[in-house]
């Protein structure tokens, strides 16, 4: 893994260069995603890392937790019910808005809408948002293997894999991107703290429209479904796990005295929340396939791999490899203890941790990795202290036999029965 992702050196010619047929560019332009080109890449990398830094992330801690509070509100109403909510729906809408408002400065409200409004599709725009996001995976994944083919097998299979509607989803998806990028480009609000502020703030930078779009579709994609799947994956292993669960409820309610003391910087003190997610990451990484790269023709893991092999790592296999982590296939957060913890397991002291990389490394890892461990830190913590979670009484659901990896991971239908916890000041 280090050897293919780790290099720095953007101008060498020993660059392992992302392969261009699986990262095919839009159709609106270049993105932080899918560009290529290591120069180019480290150009808009450096022009957006300003909206990822530390000082930006906590400007935008506040927006975070008003969507993280709908959420919270919305499982208050629906979410104590015997049979229980859809978990990876609601985990979706929450962070589609957050990363819809920080990509774009606007606010499509999907937590604040009633699930019966949901349900029903009258929600309009956001619900095509989310639908086009829910797809993407596959989307990507018929894509690569179809530009794979003869370009006469790839017409036949167009022609029988993407219908009509699939065609007037993207058309529209592209199309809103676009109005959004014109639209936020026009607000001269000058207090907003989006993931653009910084960047459209700067005197003769020469931003345009589909600049903006690209980027800003790239990251409403790359920043909701994976967070909810890692969420949704999460949840199912800790109720697998009660005695987990209950030591994360435990260390939650202990370290606060209200929900509105739970902020961004204090939830990066609770040691074994954090392990959890550390565990959850591991266990079911929400990117879980190798990112393929093109060898220049180098030594890899002590094996010469000849120029022009597509070589890649996946997450998921190096983080299950019992080589690298002791009973690879059980839950086990204690693994991520130090050894001061009480509940530190000597038993894992031989793990590889740095096999585990979830947001990949090297000059490409993840911009938006903080920002994700923000957003999932304060719904866990949240919602591990307003409610005792148990499964729904409607749930028929391993999320080991049912999630379907589909590029991305398609989650099966987990539903959580949430009762809100009665404090004796509140009774």
């Amino acid at each position: 893994m280090q050897d293919i992702y780790s290099n720095f050196e953007i101008n060498s010619d020993h660059q392992f260069i992302k392969y261009a047929t699986f990262y095919r560019q839009s159709d609106i332009g270049p993105s932080i995603g899918m560009e290529c080109d290591p120069a180019k890449h480290h150009e808009v990398r450096k022009v957006l890392s300003t909206g990822f830094s530390a000082p930006a992330l906590k400007a935008q801690m506040t927006l975070v937790i008003k969507y993280v509070d709908q959420l919270i509100s919305q499982v208050r109403k629906h979410g104590s019910a015997p049979e229980g909510i859809v978990v990876p729906k609601w985990f979706l809408w929450t962070t589609f808005d957050i990363i819809m408002e920080l990509a774009f400065g606007q606010s499509l409200g999907v937590v604040e809408k009633e699930m019966s409004d949901i349900l029903n599709g009258s929600e309009g725009q956001s619900h095509m948002w989310v639908d086009v996001l829910s797809n993407s995976g596959f989307q990507v994944a018929l894509g690569y293997t179809m530009r794979r083919q003869h370009p006469l097998l790839v017409r036949v299979l167009t022609k029988l894999l993407v219908n009509e509607k699939s065609k007037r989803s993207r058309e529209q998806y592209i199309a809103m991107a676009r109005a959004m990028a014109t639209k936020r480009m026009n607000d001269k609000d000058e207090n907003k703290v989006d993931l653009f502020a910084h960047l459209l703030g700067e005197k003769g930078h020469n931003t345009t429209v589909d600049f903006l779009a690209a980027q800003g579709s790239t990251l409403v994609a790359a920043g909701s479904e994976t967070a909810a799947t890692f969420l949704s994956a999460t949840t199912y292993y800790l109720l697998s796990n009660p005695e987990k669960l209950d030591i994360m409820k435990t260390e939650v309610r202990q370290a606060y005295c209200s929900d509105g003391q739970i902020d961004g910087e204090n939830v990066k003190r609770l040691v074994y929340m954090n392990a959890v997610i550390e565990e959850g990451l591991r266990i079911f990484p929400p990117a879980p396939f190798g990112l393929p790269r093109v060898c220049p023709g180098a030594e890899i893991d002590g094996h010469w791999v000849p120029k022009g092999t597509i070589i890649s790592t996946a997450a998921h296999a190096t983080a299950k490899d019992p080589s690298y982590f002791f009973l690879p296939d059980g839950f086990h957060p204690e693994r991520w203890l130090n050894a001061d913890h009480p509940l530190y397991d000597a038993r894992f002291a031989g793990d590889v941790k740095e096999a585990s990389k979830p947001f990949s490394l090297g000059p490409r890892w993840c911009i938006g990795s903080h920002l994700a461990y923000q957003e999932i830190r304060l719904i866990m913590a949240k919602l591990a202290w307003n409610f005792d979670w148990k499964f729904g009484s409607a749930n028929d659901v391993d999320f080991k036999r049912d999630a379907r990896l589909l590029g991305l991971w398609r989650p099966p239908p987990l539903r959580v029965c949430y009762t809100p916890v009665v404090r004796e000041d509140e009774e």
